[in-house]
C-alpha cells in the first residue's frame, strides 16, 4: 500500500505541474492516469490559479523542458541535474519518491541546444513515467505513434520522428552519443541511422521490466 501510495502522490504532482505548460492547436493534452487528482505546493497551485507569472524553471532551476507523446500517458517535465542519479528517486519539486523525474543525461552539457539528446526515465509498473515506451515493442504501433514533442522552457516547441526501436543494454553505444562527434555518430554503423546534418538526435532510455538489470529500451528519433 506504501508504494501504491507514492506512485499515487508522484502522479498527482504532475498532473499538477501540467497547468504551466499549455496545449498549443497542434498538440493535445494527454489525459493524467486514472484515478489522479492534480496537487501541488500551496505557493505553485496559487500561482496556477491566478496566472501568475511564475514558471516551471522558478519551481525548479534544474527544469530543461517538456516532453508529450500524444495519445499516451507521457506528459512531463524533464530535468537536468548535476549528475544521473539526483532524479532517480526524486520528483520535480524534490519530494522523495520511486517513481522519480524524466531527466537528460547530465553529460548533455547543452541542452536541447545540443546535437544529441538522452533522456531517462523509469518504467514504473503502474503505467506513469516512461512505461508507454513498452508499446513501441508492439507491432504497428509505432506507425501511429512516430512522433514526440518536446516544448523547451522558452516555449519553444521540437518535433522529433522516431526513427528505431532498440531492446539494448547500458554498453550501447547510442549512450556514448554526447560525447562523440557528429562524424562518428555518423559513421556508427551499430547505430543504424544515418541523422541528416544539423538535425537533432534525441534518444529516450528506460529499463525493461523482467529483464536483465542493464537490459534498456531506446527510443531513437530525429528533428522533424
Amino acid at each position: 500500500m506504501l508504494t501504491q501510495s507514492r506512485y499515487l502522490s508522484a502522479q498527482q504532482e504532475y498532473a499538477g505541474l501540467r497547468k504551466f505548460v499549455p496545449a498549443t492547436v497542434s498538440e493535445q493534452r494527454n489525459s493524467p492516469i486514472s484515478g489522479t487528482e492534480p496537487t501541488l505546493s500551496a505557493s505553485a497551485e496559487h500561482a496556477a490559479e491566478h496566472n501568475s507569472s511564475i514558471t516551471l524553471s522558478d519551481i525548479n532551476p534544474d527544469y530543461a523542458g517538456w516532453i508529450r507523446i500524444n495519445d499516451t500517458a507521457i506528459d512531463y517535465p524533464i530535468v537536468r541535474g548535476q549528475d544521473n542519479e539526483k532524479y532517480l528517486d526524486a520528483s520535480f519539486v524534490g519530494n522523495k519518491n520511486p517513481s522519480g523525474a524524466i531527466f537528460m543525461d547530465s553529460a548533455c552539457r547543452k541542452g536541447f541546444d545540443g546535437s544529441y539528446i538522452t533522456l531517462h526515465g523509469h518504467n514504473m509498473k503502474d503505467g506513469s513515467m516512461f512505461a508507454g515506451l513498452n508499446r513501441y515493442l508492439e507491432k504497428d504501433y509505432l506507425a501511429k505513434h512516430s512522433e514526440i514533442r518536446v516544448i523547451t522552457p522558452e516555449n519553444r516547441t521540437r518535433a522529433y520522428h522516431i526513427v528505431d526501436v532498440k531492446v539494448t543494454d547500458i554498453h550501447d553505444q547510442a549512450y556514448l552519443w554526447v560525447n562523440k562527434s557528429r562524424q562518428e555518430v555518423r559513421d556508427d554503423l551499430a547505430l543504424k541511422i544515418v541523422s541528416d546534418e544539423g538535425k537533432q538526435i534525441l534518444v529516450l532510455s528506460t529499463c525493461i521490466n523482467q529483464g536483465r538489470k542493464d537490459e534498456r529500451l531506446l527510443i531513437i528519433a530525429q528533428e522533424a
